[in-house]
């Protein structure tokens, strides 16, 4: 073998040393990376309206009488898996600047029902996404799970089913959920609402993630007994029901009720179906009846921050809590790694400039 060809393969060498070398300490540096963000945002406590409490509902009722007031829907908050809020973030700091009431969210703000994900966006939004008015949380089907319970759900964010009273007007919110969910107890809570006194109020709003609208435009996923909602939104004289799930908007009329589907508050999109876009939606609501909505679009939005941060919180931290003495022996083998392939370096460098 001639002198060239024994050089190429030295340099070779090296090289696959050097980037065994480079993904070893890598991976030690993410490992200390995941451990130092759950130490320092892992136990974020939530600001204080926050979540579906009694206490967050009064705040609304110190507000004095208007003669129009605005609040938002997003629905599907949850981005790309573990690759963070970029798209809900650019939502927010847009809603920042919008003199709202309150804010509903529509569930699916987390990728998967785990504490984790959970723990992942209470940091976010204690930090970057807090606002200065109310902000409501209904569950998802992505936001509860075997490892985080519809139980778990409302020790941490407040009841899933809940109504108050707002500038004269009614706003219900209904634990609505895909199969294998049942809604049973939506289906309860307003039959106990029942005779009502639809005269004592303006409006009446409904919000829930689940649509039960189905038209050909729009794809959406079967609830279990959803007809029986259609009969008591109509009793009650419901004028508007909101829900996300479907990562998009669509809108129609239903026995004089407007159901709106509302789901592009950063979830994956796919551009292809009908009315798929990034939006929230902003409601202002009249003394003299009048109701007004803008849809505020924005552009998806990537973060390489968020992603790391995500992806730490989400799966690599609770990889390493569950499988600690596997982490063990890996970071062993990894310093292993490390002291051989510095020796290997060290013996190749020489070697090569002694030629």
């Amino acid at each position: 073998m001639n002198t060239d060809s024994n050089k190429l393969i030295s340099y070779i060498k090296i090289i696959a040393v050097i980037l065994v070398f480079i993904i070893c300490i890598g991976l030690l540096i993410f490992e200390s990376y995941t451990l130092f963000i759950v130490y320092d945002e892992g136990n974020a406590v939530m600001p204080s309206n926050f979540g579906n409490f009694e206490k967050v509902r009064n705040i609304l009722d110190d507000r004095p009488a208007k003669d129009e007031f605005s609040f938002a829907v997003i629905g599907d908050s949850r981005g790309y898996g573990a690759l963070g809020y970029a798209t809900f973030e650019e939502i927010m700091e847009r809603l920042k600047d919008e003199n709202l009431s309150f804010l509903v969210l529509l569930g699916d703000c987390v990728y998967k029902g785990t504490p984790y994900f959970h723990m992942y966006f209470k940091s976010e939004w204690s930090e970057e996404l807090a606002t200065k008015y109310p902000t409501f949380y209904l569950p998802g089907n992505h936001d509860i799970g075997k490892d985080f319970t519809l139980s778990e759900f409302e020790d941490q964010y407040g009841p899933a089913i809940f109504s108050f009273e707002h500038q004269g007007n009614l706003f219900i919110f209904l634990n609505v959920l895909p199969e294998p969910y049942t809604i049973d107890g939506s289906i309860a809570f307003l039959e106990s609402m029942l005779p009502f006194d639809r005269s004592a109020y303006n409006k009446v709003f409904v919000f829930m993630h689940a649509p039960i609208t189905v038209q050909s435009t729009h794809s959406t996923k079967k609830v279990i007994d959803g007809d029986k909602l259609f009969p008591l939104f109509k009793d009650l004289g419901v004028d508007y029901v909101y829900a996300g799930d479907y990562h998009g908007y669509f809108r129609e009329e239903h026995d004089g009720i407007d159901y709106i589907v509302t789901g592009g508050g950063g979830a994956k999109l796919i551009k292809a179906k009908f009315g798929q876009f990034y939006h929230a939606l902003i409601v202002t609501v009249r003394r003299d009846g009048g109701v007004f909505e803008e849809i505020l679009q924005v552009a998806e939005a990537r973060s390489l921050e968020d992603s790391m941060e995500c992806l730490a919180m989400s799966e690599i931290y609770p990889f390493i809590k569950n499988n600690r003495i596997l982490v063990i022996i890996i970071n062993i083998a990894i310093l292993l790694v490390l002291i051989f392939s510095y020796r290997i370096m060290y013996y190749c460098i020489r070697r090569f400039r002694n030629k």
